[in-house]
This record gives structure tokens, C-alpha cells and sequence, in this order.
């Protein structure tokens, strides 16, 4: 394999794991949203949606550090 090709596969790597982080970010995102709608003032719950919301967001901001490295490894230049 040359570089462009190992290139290539990491970049398809990186698309399949943005995609699948996405998807964790969106499921924490409504089952927070759900959690805080149903939410009587429970502290245990409070917290469940907090910790839900971070995953959410550490999930959507890996989606887009993701989606960067993709783009930067189709787009790399070789030196020779």
C-alpha cells in the first residue's frame, strides 16, 4: 500500500467513528431531554441529565474533531 491508499483508510475510519459518535450524542441528547421533561425536582435525576448533556456534548464536539482529521487526511501532501 502506498500512502495515499493508507491515507484513504484511516480517513474511512475516522467517517465511521464520527458517524457512530454522532449517533451517541443525538440518543444522550433526547434521553436528557426526556429525563429533564420528566423531572419532578429529583436530585438523582438532575444529575443523570447533567451527565447526559456532557456526553452529548463531548460526543458532538469528537464528531467534528473527527470529521477535521477526515478531511485533513484525504487532503495530505506527501513529502518525498
Amino acid at each position: 500500500m502506498n500512502n495515499k491508499e493508507i491515507n484513504k483508510t484511516i480517513a474511512e475510519r475516522y467517517q465511521k467513528w464520527s458517524k457512530i459518535n454522532l449517533k451517541i450524542g443525538l440518543v444522550a441528547f433526547v434521553v436528557s431531554f426526556i429525563i429533564i421533561a420528566l423531572n419532578t425536582g429529583d436530585s438523582t435525576l438532575s444529575f443523570i441529565s447533567s451527565i447526559g448533556l456532557v456526553v452529548c456534548l463531548s460526543c458532538l464536539v469528537e464528531y467534528f474533531v473527527l470529521k477535521g482529521m477526515c478531511a485533513y487526511m484525504l487532503n495530505r501532501k506527501d513529502k518525498k
